[in-house]
């Protein structure tokens, strides 16, 4: 399995393929684009930012029942 990771100016797109593609990056103008066919190599750096936000809301909802 291969991953793509897009920027474009900033904004990030990742997709996924059957396919390998294997492991490389181009960048052109305000433009980047890098597939790779390790093990998490498709990572968001935001994930544990918004794993931490949704554990505070679920303890927030949880203590507001009592």
């Amino acid at each position: 399995m291969g991953c793509m990771k897009t920027n474009v100016n900033g904004v990030v797109t990742r997709v996924c393929s059957l396919i390998p593609l294997g492991n490389k990056c181009e960048k052109s103008g305000g433009t980047a684009v890098c597939v790779c066919d390790s093990e998490l190599c498709n990572g968001s750096d935001t994930l544990a930012i918004s794993m931490t936000l949704l554990l505070c809301a679920m303890l927030a909802v949880f203590f507001s029942k009592f």
